[in-house]
């Protein structure tokens, strides 16, 4: 399985509510007529207002650069591979092109592939009975490795050290409070340079994109509360002092269509 994830800019003058409902009703069914190569589509809107600001994370957070995160996985490379030869064509690559000049900073455009490592189900909170859908509240984070890290160190460090931490100190019933967790790490010569687009893409200014989804809002709001206890805060802090660049924390919640 390949994950394509693209970080896009709303054009300017457009606001929220116009963006999703053009995204949603025009650029997907679209992308699903004229590029039908992926096996799943995700559109991860960020919400206005919405930056998380923890207890233990001293800086503000800086807002995202980005309005959507759009996620695409492909059963394999041929898959991909259809999808650029097609964007390559003058049809389809024209269509798909002019649309996204109505929706988008196409300059902007940010696209890349994805290492994901997702913390299995059945470690994590249950779904509660009579819950139907998948989880209805999701959080993303960015981070930044510490300067000098290697990935190879820092995708060690997150994954043997820091998730298990992260869900042994914040927890409900006994389990890690999260619904669901995913680290999502940019591959190093994953960016794609997409045939309809002009300008090479611009570099990923992260090193992971850490994926939280929660059952309810309560869940979600015991998650801040644990965080601000200062043992928790502090513990938490002190771990990422190891591996993180905690001046660069950009914490948001999302609305995830798919």
């Amino acid at each position: 399985m390949i994950k394509q994830t693209a970080l896009l800019k709303t054009k300017q003058g457009m606001d929220y509510d116009a963006f999703v409902k053009r995204y949603e009703e025009g650029h997907v069914p679209l992308i699903n007529e004229v590029v039908p190569f992926h096996c799943d589509y995700r559109r991860n809107f960020i919400i206005p207002g919405s930056l998380v600001e923890l207890d233990h994370i001293p800086d503000p957070p800086p807002p995202p650069q980005f309005d959507v995160i759009t996620q695409i996985w492909y059963e394999d490379q041929s898959k991909l591979d259809g999808l650029l030869e097609a964007l390559g064509s003058t049809d389809a690559g024209e269509k798909v092109a002019r649309d996204e000049e109505d929706l988008f900073d196409r300059s902007k455009m940010v696209m890349f592939e994805t290492e994901a490592y997702e913390t299995p189900q059945d470690q994590l909170q249950p779904r509660p009975e009579g819950f139907e859908g998948p989880p209805p509240i999701k959080q993303v984070a960015l981070l930044r490795a510490k300067p000098g890290m290697s990935r190879e160190d820092f995708i060690a460090y997150y994954e043997n050290n820091h998730a298990p931490l992260a869900m042994r100190l914040l927890t409900k019933n006994g389990k890690p409070i999260f619904a669901r967790y995913i680290r999502n790490f940019p591959v190093p010569t994953g960016n794609f340079n997409m045939a309809h687009v002009d300008a090479p893409p611009p570099e990923v200014d992260f090193d992971v994109m850490s994926e939280f989804w929660y059952w309810c809002e309560d869940d979600f709001n015991e998650l801040i509360r644990q965080c601000a206890i200062p043992e928790i805060g502090a513990a938490i802090a002190a771990d990422e002092e190891n591996f993180f660049d905690r001046s660069k924390v950009t914490i948001f919640m999302v609305d995830e269509r798919g």
